[in-house]
């Protein structure tokens, strides 16, 4: 573009547009969505247990000591901070999710914008609102450890980037590693081999000295150890052993809770989204470009940057898809990896607009397909979402029972939202037993279905609405 001025006008309303497409994915219309049962009710119960006991390192569900969610608290610490900010609700479970998606998104504009250029760091935000599935389940939009584990993920990969400048940034990278162990427990594990591998590629493992692997040392078990140190200290080493058999032997050697998958799984969870496809391709274009290209042979910034990026997209992608457990969430963590490549891409191209007409006709295609896509995300999972209200929460919006009153559910086991939903909004102690246990239990309350309400005439029935009713044994 010949006039300077426009095109430093086009590049702050792209940078402001971005931003703004970004924040609506992240945080509008954000407690709008469904409340989901797996995972992200039992990281919500958590979090409201600790802040009502008083305990930061042993995680409880309906008050007992949860041996399911073997992860660390990071997540329910957030959660927790979430509710302290904006109440128990919705909101307050999300909220810190989206500020881990709206950050990841952030910094990767930011490092573009200081390594490559203004073009790449626009180009970037709206590859990364383009990427659907960053803006769903177990994402920026749900209030669960993935979305952090992404943050972590991605301040990983950006300080290995930065590391050919200064080797100190790969402590960074084993920070986030703690970081993301205090959040997706073994899932960390991925970072920890991103990092080998990228010493091992650079060839800067065999010049690392005893005080670099030191630090190294100290910085990954930094965080995770004093947290590992507490929780040993609560219950000895049966959680920790627990975290490891299930999370590290079982999901790799058998299938948990039928989540069994073929070896191209992955494969099928990237070729879904048109976007991602795109970002693919566009990424292996510029891969070419940069084989033919000085900065290749000269293994300057450019190589070490997609060498990073193409390890931290093959790292999750082959550990996960040879691990007999699979969901689609557990590669969530490439795709600011892709973003950054497409963008790298973009710098690759744009390097040779003085003697090719066909970079421009690239640049524009690109940047208008990732407005597209990115609009398109905006409109379905910010904007057109309704509210989602459930009979239970109508039934027991402004309810005055005593705090910490024993609730029951006919039903007998309670269901992970209904179990939350209560807590939120009654301050009770969700018991299990069903109809018989509350018979037996004076002072109790039981929520019943309304259909059901001529199985229990004895008594009182303190709310209805058409499809519950909360039922008191005096």
């Amino acid at each position: 573009m010949k006039n300077p001025r426009t095109k430093r006008i086009l590049l702050a309303c792209g940078l402001a547009a971005g931003i703004l497409f970004l924040a609506l994915l992240c945080f509008y219309h954000l407690d709008y969505g469904e409340l989901m049962d797996w995972d992200e009710a039992r990281h919500g119960v958590s979090a409201y247990e600790m802040l009502q006991t008083g305990e930061p390192i042993v995680t409880t569900y309906a008050y007992s000591p949860d041996y399911w969610n073997l992860k660390p608290p990071l997540s329910e610490w957030l959660i927790a901070l979430g509710y302290k900010l904006f109440g128990y609700n919705a909101y307050g479970l999300r909220f810190f999710s989206g500020v881990s998606m709206f950050l990841s998104a952030l910094l990767c504009a930011a490092f573009l914008w200081k390594r490559y250029g203004k073009t790449e760091a626009v180009f970037s935000l709206f590859a990364f609102a383009s990427c659907g599935k960053l803006f769903y389940y177990h994402a920026a939009r749900n209030g669960d450890a993935d979305a952090l584990f992404i943050f972590c993920y991605t301040i990983a990969v950006l300080c290995l980037c930065e590391s050919r400048r200064k080797f100190s940034w790969t402590y960074g990278a084993c920070l986030a590693f703690s970081f993301a162990f205090l959040a997706k427990g073994w899932h960390a594990g991925t970072i920890a081999l991103l990092v080998l591998l990228t010493l091992l590629f650079t060839g800067r493992f065999s010049q690392m000295r005893l005080k670099h692997y030191a630090l190294c040392a100290l910085s990954s078990l930094g965080p995770a150890g004093l947290w590992a140190l507490a929780r040993w200290r609560k219950d000895g080493l049966s959680f920790l052993i627990s975290m490891f058999t299930y999370d590290v032997v079982n999901r790799a050697t058998g299938s948990l809770e039928e989540h069994a998958a073929p070896v191209y799984f992955y494969l099928g969870v990237l070729g879904r989204s048109v976007s991602s496809i795109f970002l693919i391709l566009l990424s292996l274009f510029g891969l070419a470009l940069l084989l033919r290209s000085n900065a290749f042979r000269q293994r300057s910034a450019p190589f070490y940057d997609a060498l990073v990026c193409v390890l931290a997209v093959l790292v999750p992608f082959v550990l996960f898809s040879a691990a007999s457990s699979k969901l689609f969430w557990y590669i969530l963590c490439v795709y600011p990896a892709i973003v950054l490549l497409s963008a790298l891409a973009v710098h690759q191209a744009k390097q040779r607009l003085p003697s090719a007409a066909w970079p421009k006709l690239l640049l524009t295609l690109s940047l208008g397909l990732v407005v597209c896509f990115s609009a398109h995300n905006v409109w379905r999972y910010a904007v057109e979402p309704s509210r989602s209200v459930t009979g239970l929460s109508l039934l027991l919006a402004d309810c005055s029972t005593p705090a910490k009153a024993h609730y029951y559910i006919d039903a007998g086991k309670w269901q992970q939202i209904k179990l939350m939903e209560t807590e939120w909004l009654t301050d009770a102690t969700p018991c299990d037993g069903g109809a018989e246990a509350f018979a037996a239990d004076s002072g109790s309350y039981l929520i019943t279905s309304a259909a059901a309400l001529d199985a229990y005439p004895q008594y009182e029935v303190i709310r209805q609405t058409e499809e519950f009713a909360l039922l008191y044994n005096p």
